[in-house]
């Protein structure tokens, strides 16, 4: 009623009223909104139309030329209201005189631009669990001939942080101490540090090794969810509410819903080498907009500001696995690479040791044509000097894949792990064509490697693998290899079929060297429970001799157990092999398999036989005291556990059934699920008085039980009922309009369900 006064008013009065309208902006509604009417224009309050997504520089200098123009705008005491004629033709407006609503078009370059991450990143009910647990795992192996072998290793995670020990009885009966190390993880900063054993490799010109000492690294598995090459990231345009949709080579990745503006869906989730990403932008209309952008995605660059690097100061372990503390020379190793642009990664490795220095340059270069990578070195060791070069390239798509690698190493190159005594390529080259044909795949490989003081060797294969059915493959290798005798044929083929299930079975023929070898094997895999597997092997040479083993395998929730065997030779003993693990957390000793990955440890408190699932895969049944192991837990990644509440009985009340975990390295999460038994007590209440016994009828008795209070109504015969009041004597309060009274109630110890207290009386 107040719009169709203001439109009948005099001018004057309406340059100085405000009206309430409802408002479509961009096919959004938003309500009302405050809105001056003059002739055929409608003046808005800027502050509105930024409430409502309109920003930026473009939009700042658009309202301050439409405040140039006369009449442009208003003020109605402290408020500045602005004609949105003035602002066309970047905004449009429409007045809807029988509606009595406003609907309102702006361009897309004036609204907010909208950021959505297509690959998700950790879900908002992850817990990162720094419980404390140990494991201990075992292996024992019984090989005729020798002593017992025996492996062991123990690790105790702190705070998050593993210690770790192993050790190991060899076939000669000697003990042997193997890796001792204490792992930090910093998960935010993406940092791991170890004190003690660490295994460290730089480029493909440095050198590798086992030190003995303090090494720091980053390491992009502390957080799983974490993009560190340079993401692909798509941008667009929505002119209303719109839904968009993601195509990567033609697999729908992505369904998003956006507002109307500008858009960009980054860390769009694609395979390395080349492809096509097509976004389809469909608004509320039904109309479409299609874009297709080409792209070349590479895991050998960083993302720009982004660096990956390791360091390590100590000694050099010699003799790992036959002595315990044979640390060598001391050595420095370093690792550093940097991000410079999203397609330029650029770095250098250093390393020194007695008498040994050794280092240089790397860079990584990522184009539409496919990735570069080029590293050079020198080196000094004990006078004498060495060099060393690498370059590679390969592009990748997805039907044509080629490439190439060469590294050279000057006659006296060393490194820490290769001084200039050892034999090394001075020429190690291969080069590779892959192509897809309907749905055989074909690969031409050259590879050839020229040593210093050992023979030579060169050859080219070609390999194929070709699906007959969905259970047959055939794959072919067809070459020719030199290695030192002159060139010869290599020819190597085999059929295999799949029984479904964890059954296979294939037939293999190989002629190298002149002689020709037909292996025929089954093979059935361990079922992720408790399970049987086996692999029987048969190979006939051409002479007709036949060899042959077969492996017998069971496992169970607490052990691996495994049988080796000769099939064609009955007096040999077979060897035998038992694995398995114990594992101690929040006051559990539980058996199980060999630990090899972060576990968590389920608790349904005193209620057994509930099923447990890990991301919805059965996992295993509670015992009676309500626990079971999870085993094969990615560590700091969302792991999905749940546990099936049809197996808890009704008589308990259950808090919530799944839980998101994400245990630390080689760690464990006590992860409980709480329950509590719904325990009734009930019985009826009077009060003794002079006069006589009275009932409270349709009073209220209060228990006050370790300081928090339980209330109850009161029938008409003083009847009450509890629902889990905990067991002991408290004090009772009965409020009625006939009687009050304090006094003692003793709820009895127990597992019944339902607890009957009788007739109580209160004594003022």
């Amino acid at each position: 009623m107040a719009a169709v006064l203001l439109l009948t008013t005099r001018p004057a009065d309406a340059q100085s009223r405000e009206i309430l309208l409802p408002l479509t902006f961009n096919e959004v509604a938003k309500g009302d909104v405050s809105a001056l009417m003059q002739g055929d224009d409608v003046f808005m309050k800027p502050a509105d139309l930024e409430r409502f997504g309109v920003t930026g520089p473009m939009w700042m200098r658009l309202l301050n030329f439409a405040r140039l123009r006369s009449g442009s705008r208003k003020m109605i005491g402290d408020t500045e209201f602005i004609s949105l004629k003035a602002l066309a033709p970047y905004l449009t407006f429409k007045f809807d005189q029988a509606s009595l609503s406003l609907a309102i078009n702006v361009a897309p370059q004036f609204l907010a631009p909208t950021q959505l991450n297509v690959e998700l990143g950790p879900p908002a009910n992850i817990v990162y669990s720094k419980d404390k647990s140990t494991f201990l795992n075992y292996s024992i192996t019984d090989q005729p001939g020798h002593h017992p072998s025996l492996f062991a290793e123990n690790g105790t995670s702190i705070a998050g942080n593993l210690l770790l020990n192993s050790v190991s009885r060899t076939t000669t009966g000697d003990f042997v101490r193997l890796l001792s190390s204490y792992t930090i993880d910093e998960r935010q900063r993406l940092r791991r540090w170890t004190a003690g054993d660490a295994s460290v490799i730089t480029d493909l010109l440095g050198g590798s090794g086992l030190i003995g000492g303090v090494t720091v690294q980053r390491n992009f598995n502390l957080d799983p969810y974490f993009v560190r090459y340079p993401p692909l990231n798509l941008r667009g345009t929505a002119l209303t509410p719109s839904r968009v949709e993601v195509y990567v080579n033609g697999a729908l990745v992505s369904q998003q819903e956006v507002p109307p503006g500008p858009f960009e869906l980054r860390n769009i989730p694609v395979a390395s080498g080349a492809g096509n990403a097509q976004i389809i932008v469909r608004d509320v209309f039904g109309r479409e907009q299609i874009a297709n952008q080409p792209y070349y995605y590479s895991t050998g660059v960083l993302e720009r500001g982004l660096s990956e690097f390791v360091y390590s100061a100590g000694f050099v372990r010699d003799n790992f696995g036959s002595k315990s503390f044979d640390y060598g020379d001391p050595a420095l190793m370093g690792f550093h690479r940097q991000g410079l642009t999203d397609t330029f990664t650029a770095g250098g490795r250093f390393e020194a040791s007695r008498n040994l220095v050794s280092g240089g340059p790397t860079a990584s270069w990522r184009t539409r044509v496919g990735e570069f990578d080029a590293t050079v070195a020198a080196s000094d060791d004990r006078g004498r000097a060495g060099e060393a070069g690498s370059f590679g390239y390969q592009y990748l798509a997805r039907y044509v894949s080629f490439g190439g690698f060469a590294r050279s190493f000057s006659r006296e190159y060393a490194n820490v792990s290769m001084r200039r005594e050892r034999d090394r390529p001075l020429l190690d080259a291969n080069a590779f064509v892959t192509f897809l044909v309907s749905r055989a795949n074909f690969s031409l490989l050259w590879n050839k490697s020229e040593m210093r003081d050992s023979l030579s060797t060169d050859s080219v294969t070609l390999l194929s693998n070709v699906p007959i059915t969905r259970r047959t493959n055939l794959f072919l290798s067809l070459g020719s290899v030199n290695e030192g005798q002159g060139r010869k044929p290599q020819v190597f083929a085999g059929l295999s079929y799949f029984f479904g299930g964890s059954t296979s079975a294939s037939i293999t023929v190989d002629r190298h060297n002149g002689q020709t070898q037909t292996v025929t094997e089954v093979n059935k895999t361990l079922p992720v429970g408790t399970g049987f597997g086996y692999r029987l092997q048969s190979a006939m040479a051409g002479g007709g001799s036949r060899t042959g083993s077969g492996v017998l395998q069971y496992q169970t929730d607490f052990g691996r157990y495994e049988m080796d065997f000769d099939p064609y030779h009955a007096s040999t003993r077979p060897t035998l092999a038992a694995a398995g693990g114990v594992v101690y957390e929040s006051g559990s000793f539980i058996p199980a398999r060999p630990i090899q990955d972060s576990f968590a440890l389920v608790r349904v408190p005193g209620v057994g036989g509930v099923r447990v699932y890990s991301s919805n895969n059965l996992v295993g049944r509670t015992d009676a005291n309500g626990d079971v192991l999870v085993p094969n837990l990615l560590p700091y990644y969302g792991n999905r556990l749940s546990i099936d509440d049809r197996d808890v009985p009704m008589n308990y009340e259950l808090q919530d059934t799944e839980k998101t975990i994400a245990p630390p390295y080689r760690g464990g999460a006590f992860v409980p699920f709480n329950v509590q038994q719904i325990r009734t007590v009930t019985g009826s209440v009077s009060v003794h008085t002079a006069n006589g016994d009275i009932v409270p009828t349709f009073g209220q008795l209060t228990v006050t039980a370790n300081g928090k209070s339980y209330e109850s109504p009161l029938g008409r015969g003083g009847e009450f009922y509890f629902e889990n009041l905990p067991a002991g004597t408290y004090d009772a309060v009965v409020e009625s309009h006939d009687a009050s009274c304090h006094f003692r109630i003793e709820i009895p110890a127990g597992t019944a369900a339902v607890v009957k207290l009788g007739q109580k009386t209160c004594t003022p």
